[in-house]
């Protein structure tokens, strides 16, 4: 899947729902952890969540455009032509993108980490060592997984 590809998928209703429902679920998780359910609130989360979506599927957005940029043609068109040879299809092209895109997933982590630490502070009045926590889990729990395996 393309640039454009992946932009379909991530920006569909769809596919925005699933990652907000993800996003939210991991920030209650995340707040529940760190504040010990003290001062958990629905309104707060959802806003919270809603800010961390619209950055994830901009990093995410990001990210695949990069790292497809840092994939060598060469290398992927030698790889289909193996595939067809060995008859694997598109599965040695696929691992190869998968790789690159594991290899370079802490350059997107960053973003995330710095936005979660944002809305920690800002929206969730988290104090400072909570909120680096909260922006460390989040960067891990949020980073895009998902493009893993966009073709």
């Amino acid at each position: 899947m393309n640039i454009d590809g992946a932009a379909t998928l991530m920006f569909s209703p769809v596919g925005w729902l699933i990652v907000y429902v993800w996003v939210f679920t991991c920030l209650t998780a995340v707040q529940l952890t760190v504040r010990l359910i003290r001062r958990w609130d629905l309104r707060e989360t959802a806003i919270a969540a809603l800010w961390l979506t619209i950055v994830a599927l901009l990093v995410s957005l990001v990210y695949v455009h990069l790292v497809n940029s840092l994939a060598d043609p060469a290398t992927i068109a030698r790889l289909r032509e193996q595939g067809e040879v060995a008859g694997s299809g598109e599965r040695l092209v696929q691992l190869y993108l998968v790789n690159q895109r594991l290899r370079w997933i802490w350059l997107a982590a960053i973003p995330l980490a710095v936005a979660s630490w944002v809305v920690a502070r800002r929206v969730l009045a988290m104090r400072p060592r909570s909120a680096l926590v909260c922006a460390l889990a989040m960067a891990v729990l949020i980073a895009p997984w998902h493009t893993l395996f966009l073709t």
